[in-house]
């Protein structure tokens, strides 16, 4: 973990922690459809509620957040467009006004320009950014000026960041999350059923939006040489996106259309992992992946690259080993090897899986990214306002 400089007590005088009171968190976000990080905004609210912390979600009018936050019995604050507007900015600005958060929690880039000009002239309260991509950061100066720590999904986040002009003592690494609940109950029988697949098929499962960074016309173009090996092979690709009439047109091309399957977006994503036998992720950018996670929890041998944060993920560090199969990114031929070996040596690869299951469950939960983040808060306020009292 990037370290963060420690407040130093002040002589004569007692440091109350605010781990001893309710923090109010104000959860801000711009973005008007649901994608990962919404999905884990939305379950860092619940954990934060569930220990006792207030959470207000501040979003645009009309957005899936803004819905789901408000069937689960949170409050929200609604502005317009996304809040940079005179209007919006002043509805966000008159919100936080009233909700008077000890933390403001900004969810994607657009809302921290949001904040920064809704509280321009006015006292800002601690602040904290997520920031989940791999890419370099536009218009850094925001960051410096707006928010006083920026939480990285990964140490190739944070690197970008530090990078970007970003003070290193402003970052600090806190994974992503997944409930590992929500893949107790899937069913390989069902899943199978679903995919249209036969029982003496091998399944090989991406889930991921059908975006170009998510690196699918890489897969594709392995594909050939794995069936070639393996011919009862199939690719099954979950997810909608931009990219899905290219990556149909792609299949065809290849003459692969009986051995992919274009599940489209899933409701049932637990069944599809427990009825798949190899998990890949082909991505050449990515911040960490919860995708990654789902899959080592489901217990999938993993194929992926080292995009971004996934070796963080898969244990691809010089004193530790790996728990996965990682090849590098836009490469379809080391991709298809690493496919290859997996398929051609199950039980080796299954063990692997127990391993890479034990390590999700240890570092990479909804919890443990809920304990990271309040500590991450508590740090924050007891270095920028802390509360004194005389010893």
């Amino acid at each position: 973990m990037i370290a963060v400089a420690a407040h130093a007590p002040t002589r004569h005088w007692r440091h109350i922690s605010p781990a001893t009171r309710t923090l109010r968190i104000a959860l801000v976000s711009t973005q008007r459809s649901w994608s990962g990080g919404e999905a884990q905004a939305h379950l860092l609210a619940k954990g934060l509620r569930s220990r006792g912390h207030e959470v207000n979600a501040f979003s645009r009018q009309s957005s899936h957040f803004a819905d789901q936050m408000a069937t689960d019995g949170f409050r929200v604050h609604s502005f317009f467009g996304r809040g940079r507007n005179p209007w919006g900015a002043w509805q966000l600005r008159h919100s936080l006004g009233l909700f008077q958060p000890d933390i403001i929690h900004i969810n994607d880039s657009h809302a921290l320009t949001s904040v920064g000009i809704a509280l321009t002239g006015q006292r800002r309260p601690a602040c904290v950014v997520s920031r989940r991509v791999d890419f370099p950061v536009r218009l850094a100066h925001r960051y410096r000026l707006w928010c006083d720590r920026v939480l990285c999904v990964s140490h190739a986040v944070a690197r970008v960041c530090a990078n970007s002009g970003l003070p290193s003592n402003r970052l600090q690494i806190v994974p992503d999350g997944c409930d590992p609940k929500r893949l107790e109950h899937g069913d390989r029988r069902r899943g199978r059923e679903a995919m249209q697949v036969a029982p003496h098929e091998k399944v090989l499962l991406t889930v991921a939006r059908l975006s170009d960074h998510k690196g699918h016309s890489y897969l594709l173009d392995a594909m050939p040489e794995v069936i070639a090996r393996y011919p009862q092979t199939v690719l099954a690709l979950a997810g909608e996106g931009e990219q899905r009439r290219p990556l149909e047109r792609q299949t065809r091309t290849l003459r692969l259309e009986k051995h992919v399957r274009f599940l489209g977006h899933r409701r049932d994503i637990a069944d599809v992992l427990h009825g798949s036998d190899i998990f890949v992720m082909p991505s050449h950018l990515e911040g960490l992946c919860s995708s990654v996670i789902d899959a080592m929890l489901a217990g999938l041998p993993t194929v992926a690259t080292t995009a971004g944060g996934i070796p963080d993920l898969l244990g691809a560090y010089p004193n530790s080993q790996a728990v996965g199969t990682l090849v590098p990114p836009r490469d379809s031929s080391a991709l298809a090897r690493g496919l290859i070996d997996v398929l051609s040596r199950p039980d080796h690869f299954v063990q692997l899986a127990r391993r890479a299951q034990s390590r999700a469950r240890q570092l990479f939960t909804v919890d443990c990214m809920v304990e990271e983040t309040i500590r991450a808060y508590q740090d924050l306020l007891a270095e920028k306002a802390p509360v004194l009292a005389f010893c």
